[in-house]
């Protein structure tokens, strides 16, 4: 059995540690042991934090504040290494994957990249040939059973009004108020909609179409009015799509290329370790640490072990090949070896030497060894009882109220520039169910663009949520930053806020208080640093003095 490699970036937790600091900024505004802090540090971080997280004081004083949360930054660090815990096994583990990750991002940004170019004539030509530049106004009506579509489709046929037949008889309410009234849709569209594209293509304007299957119900269709597509609505989205198409190619080009380059080879024993375990219920099945330490691909610079690959699939959410060669060698393809194959060469190739990518794995080590000291300091200190609990919430009634509840009717667009364009449509009397299929939003067809959000989930929809709860029923809100893109909104609904009993939010009171515990004791810990290592630490004043503040927002 071949003996385990180290990984290349294990050297970066003790490289970064020694080069670190080793000579003065030229605006030093502070020291703590060999390291200096830059006024321009102080100033990046200070820009960096949201208007809300910002000091509440001025001047000097505001200075102080920000200073102080890297000082203490620095001594959060030099406790975890005074430690150890730079070098313990799970975090030595979590970097070699965030670097691994890195490295794949730089390779791809500096080599694969630049060999992908989209003309426009295939935009154009994607543009006609998927049946985008033709729009077709749809109208349907869903019913549970085949039998009752044939009973609505005999009807229709005898000249019943299909909109009053949806009114009367479609699942789908909010669109049986409109007579089942969809909105503009192309051909790219309709399949996702479940409509063959033949049917698209063919069905005559105002002819009812046959059943048709719709997750586990049944859709009859209509198609009215008809009109040439603007391709500058549908651009950036073929752009992308042809764009990740050409990319998917280079890359497996690209890792068949380095997989010859690097000698990469199957290895026997860690073949047979996976073929071993079945695929059921337990999709990462346990491992001995030699098994997962046993090699399962080695190439000239590095090896990827039976234990990576398992990690790669359980990050990923995705289930393993398991139990047959055949299929752990595809899985392993799919999903495991381009990037390790990538990794390497971007060290070969000195992408990962660069002053951007020296910032991020300085960035992530000290990110790291923050997470670890902090689970070390407080471990399991900390209980929270019912009745703890309890009092809490009594004493905190407007963290438990229930969160307030929004409905929006939106179309999500990838860029700035898209979304504007959408909205001036909108202004000019566009309706905006007709423009929903131009959505990145997953189902927003499906859903006619209606999105249900809560008061809680601003994390999770960057300025959507907080927006959303500023406008009111009817306004047409965007372009709105969210998280995925740029979005354009209707507010439909809005609602909630009201008090809730303590047993619907005795989970959330318990973490809620267990969260502020572990605050407080790892504040305590902070002041015993900066008590312990006091005569370490140098201020600079006048220094300090000169550095520029972030300006209130307007």
């Amino acid at each position: 059995m071949m003996r385990p490699q180290r990984p290349w970036w294990w050297a970066l937790l003790f490289s970064l540690a020694a080069c670190a600091g080793d000579r003065a900024p030229e605006r030093p505004v502070a020291q703590v042991g060999e390291e200096f802090i830059a006024a321009e540090e102080v100033e990046r971080f200070a820009a960096s934090l949201l208007p809300g997280l910002r000091s509440t004081k001025a001047g000097q004083e505001a200075r102080l504040d920000y200073l102080q949360t890297l000082i203490d930054e620095k001594l959060l660090v030099r406790e975890a290494r005074a430690m150890g815990l730079d070098t313990t096994g799970a975090l030595v583990a979590e970097l070699e994957a965030a670097c691994r990750l890195q490295a794949v991002k730089a390779y791809r940004e500096a080599r694969l990249n630049r060999r992908i170019s989209v003309a426009e004539e295939e935009l154009k030509t994607h543009f006609a040939a998927a049946g985008m530049a033709r729009e077709r106004s749809l109208s349907r009506l869903v019913v549970q059973t085949r039998a009752e579509a044939e009973q609505l489709e005999a009807a229709l046929r005898w000249g019943s009004s299909f909109a009053a037949l949806a009114k009367a008889h479609s699942l789908e309410k909010n669109r049986a108020a409109k007579g089942g009234y969809m909105g503009f849709i192309n051909r790219t569209w309709a399949e996702r909609l479940h409509i063959p594209p033949a049917l698209f293509d063919t069905l005559s304007p105002g002819q009812p179409s046959p059943p048709l299957p719709l997750r586990g119900a049944y859709q009859l269709i209509r198609f009215d009015e008809e009109r040439d597509a603007d391709f500058s609505l549908y651009r950036p989205q073929i752009y992308r799509r042809l764009w990740k198409e050409k990319l998917a190619r280079e890359s497996r080009a690209a890792a068949e290329e380095l997989a010859h380059q690097f000698d990469l080879m199957l290895q026997g024993d860690g073949l047979e370790i996976l073929v071993a375990k079945q695929s059921g219920a337990q999709f990462f099945p346990p491992l001995f640490p030699w098994e997962a330490a046993t090699p399962l691909y080695t190439f000239a610079g590095g090896q990827v072990s039976v234990g990576d690959y398992l990690a790669v699939f359980r990050q990923a959410g995705v289930r393993p090949g398991l139990g047959d060669s055949t299929e752990v060698v595809r899985a392993a393809w799919q999903l495991v070896l381009p990037d390790f194959l990538f990794a390497e060469a971007a060290r070969r190739e000195g992408d990962l030497d660069t002053p951007a990518f020296l910032a991020w794995k300085e960035r992530i080590i000290i990110e790291l060894l923050l997470k670890t000291l902090r689970q070390r300091a407080i471990g399991d200190q900390i209980s929270v009882g019912e009745e703890e609990a309890r009092r809490f919430y009594q004493d905190s009634p407007k963290l438990f109220s229930a969160p307030a509840e929004l409905v929006i009717q939106e179309i999500l667009l990838p860029d700035q520039e898209q979304a504007l364009q959408v909205r001036r449509h909108l202004d000019e009397g566009a309706d905006l169910a007709s423009l929903v299929h131009l959505s990145q939003r997953p189902g927003a067809v499906e859903n006619e663009g209606r999105l249900h959000l809560h008061s809680y989930e601003e994390t999770a929809h960057g300025e959507l949520v907080p927006r959303a709860l500023g406008a009111e029923p009817g306004q047409l809100v965007g372009p709105v930053a969210a998280k995925e893109g740029y979005s354009v909104f209707r507010l439909l609904e809005k609602s909630g806020g009201q008090a809730q009993p303590f047993a619907a939010v005795r989970e959330q009171a318990g973490a809620t208080l267990r969260y502020q515990k572990e605050e407080e004791l790892f504040n305590v810990l902070v002041a015993a640093l900066r008590e312990k290592y006091a005569a370490q630490v140098r201020l600079f004043p006048e220094a300090l003095g000169q550095v520029r503040l972030p300006e209130a927002p307007h």
